[in-house]
């Protein structure tokens, strides 16, 4: 199993607390959280960069609430990839065809757990993710050189 390194992109925010929530202005199916900062001020930040920038507080903050409800019944079950993790490949006999799957495991905004997606179904939700994660492997088919195979 091939495990994505932590992204150099993202570093810790600083946050008190976090206050409130509403529905993202951009993107109806996402969420913005009220961050409490040190010096007091108070600013709205997507929900995807307090969970990776500040976990901590994320997990207590959403631990304590139903937060996602603020999305409504036709977006509260659409669900964004924050993150890909790790990659293998199931294979499935089905007559004389072998059948070759690629599996992703995956964490989700909004969620602290993580759960396995084919690729196809992580390139409908977010090709840019997928892209970049073979990218950091060097190439889909180098990664998939050395991944596990698994029966399924």
């Amino acid at each position: 199993m091939r495990h994505a390194a932590a992204s150099a992109d993202h570093q810790r925010i600083d946050v008190v607390q976090l206050i409130g929530h509403r529905v993202s202005r951009r993107d109806r199916s996402r969420i913005e959280l009220c961050v409490l900062r040190p010096n007091h001020a108070k600013s709205w930040q997507p929900e995807r960069e307090v969970q990776i920038n500040a976990p901590d507080e994320w997990l207590a903050y959403t631990s304590s609430i139903e937060h996602r409800a603020c999305l409504g019944e036709h977006q509260r079950d659409k669900w964004h990839i924050l993150a890909v993790h790790s990659h293998w490949i199931v294979l499935a006999i089905k007559g004389r065809r072998k059948d070759r799957k690629v599996m992703f495991r995956v964490s989700w905004e909004g969620s602290p757990e993580r759960t396995s997606i084919t690729e196809r179904s992580a390139r409908l939700r977010s090709s840019a993710m997928v892209a970049e994660y073979w990218h950091h492997w060097g190439g889909r088919d180098t990664a998939l050189l050395d991944a596990d195979i698994r029966e399924a």
